[in-house]
């Protein structure tokens, strides 16, 4: 797995595949399982710690399907360090140590939610996800996650979950697929319901 350098983030696929034209499920799965490599490939103690950042592209459901173990968003720890009254010298070595690792998490934490988002924004066509898009803010606010939700049940259904299990299982050691989880498996009508749009990432 990689981790956070000074150049930035190194993924196992750079570049994904460009999408041209409408998606299809096709391509669609494609994307999403080079997205998961990508998520994967940076490491990450949480959920288990064996699938990185999986759950940046993954609904919970899903990801607890995969990894076995909740991931539990970084919280932002704030500006400074709470030290609290009268603390000790070696209370405060500690207390900044343990600031600095949260800090440290949650900026990579974001930073690779950021990549993928860039990354799938690349590979898609706007026409098919500037639904999503905030009139100024454009997708400063929208999550890879959300972009994919928007993808999959407009363009790329998918007619079993278990086979997105078993395909994410395959590439990730020690885990295996969870054919009681089946929370993609939506109809059309559905899928272009403002109400439901963001359903199976949730």
């Amino acid at each position: 797995m990689s981790d956070l350098e000074p150049s930035g983030l190194t993924f196992t696929k750079p570049e994904l595949t460009a999408i041209n034209g409408e998606p299809t499920p096709a391509t669609m799965t494609l994307l999403q399982s080079e997205l998961n490599g990508n998520a994967i490939s940076v490491a990450s103690n949480r959920g288990g710690g064996q699938c990185g950042h999986l759950a940046l592209t993954l609904s919970g459901a899903d990801y607890l399907a995969v990894a076995h173990e909740a991931f539990a968003t970084p919280p932002n720890p704030g500006n400074t360090p709470i030290h609290g009254k009268a603390p000790t010298a070696h209370q405060i070595t500690e207390l900044n140590r343990a600031f600095l690792a949260a800090k440290s998490e949650y900026k990579l934490y974001l930073a690779v939610g950021q990549a993928l988002k860039k990354q799938l924004l690349a590979a898609v066509g706007d026409i098919y996800v500037n639904e999503l898009a905030h009139p100024t803010l454009r997708y400063a606010t929208v999550t890879v996650r959300d972009l994919l939700a928007h993808l999959f049940l407009t363009y790329g259904q998918i007619a079993s979950d278990l086979l997105k299990a078993t395909r994410l299982s395959s590439s990730v050691p020690g885990t295996r697929p969870n054919p009681s989880n089946r929370s993609g498996n939506v109809s059309k009508t559905a899928a272009r319901s403002p109400n439901s749009a963001t359903t199976p990432y949730r």
